[in-house]
């Protein structure tokens, strides 16, 4: 597939955790890339977010059309096909995670945050759960294209603080959102 863009991934562990529980989902064949980064904590997060990138690979590999026409599925609303599909996928892959933890008490907790795209022609549709983010590089400087999931951030938009004014918040990593933690998720 011919394209415009550059996809770039990389992940980095961090300075806290001492193993790298993110996942990069890469896929030029379908046009559909993630960041699945597991819940630092929480058991299994490395295994979460390889789930819910093996999920998306497989249901966009292998059940493409299934899936579109599967009304039990359907998202409500008008999406483009590839949007469709994606926020498809990440419901299935937060069942898929839910059900790989209650079947084993080693994995039970373990969650991921997800942020994704899909491109069709010219357009991209991006879903996310969690806090982890899709930016726009436009002259040199980074537009974000979604809001976290998190407490934090919904402080900020019920009580229209700034960034600034929230940065010493207790509590201010925790996240509202993850696949796998519930039976469904809703997917921005």
């Amino acid at each position: 597939m011919a394209s415009e863009y550059i996809v770039v991934g990389r992940t980095d562990r961090g300075l806290v955790r001492p193993g790298n529980e993110d996942y990069l989902h890469l896929d030029d064949k379908n046009a559909v890339y993630a960041v699945c980064d597991g819940m630092g904590g929480h058991q299994a997060g490395e295994v979460a977010s390889m789930t819910a990138s093996e999920t998306i690979r497989v249901l966009f590999d292998q059940f493409h059309d299934d899936l579109l026409r599967d009304e039990r599925l359907s998202p409500g609303r008008t999406l483009p096909p590839g949007g469709d599909l994606l926020l498809r996928s990440i419901r299935l892959a937060n069942r898929q995670i839910y059900n790989r933890a209650a079947a084993d008490s080693l994995l039970s907790g373990m969650g991921t945050t997800v942020v994704a795209v899909a491109f069709q022609d010219d357009l991209m549709s991006i879903a996310h759960v969690g806090d982890s983010r899709a930016y726009r590089l436009e002259e040199r400087q980074l537009q974000p294209l979604t809001r976290d999931h998190s407490w934090v951030s919904e402080m900020q938009a019920n009580h229209n603080l700034s960034e600034k004014d929230s940065t010493s918040f207790v509590g201010r990593n925790v996240i509202t959102r993850a696949l796998g933690v519930r039976e469904t998720v809703e997917v921005d």
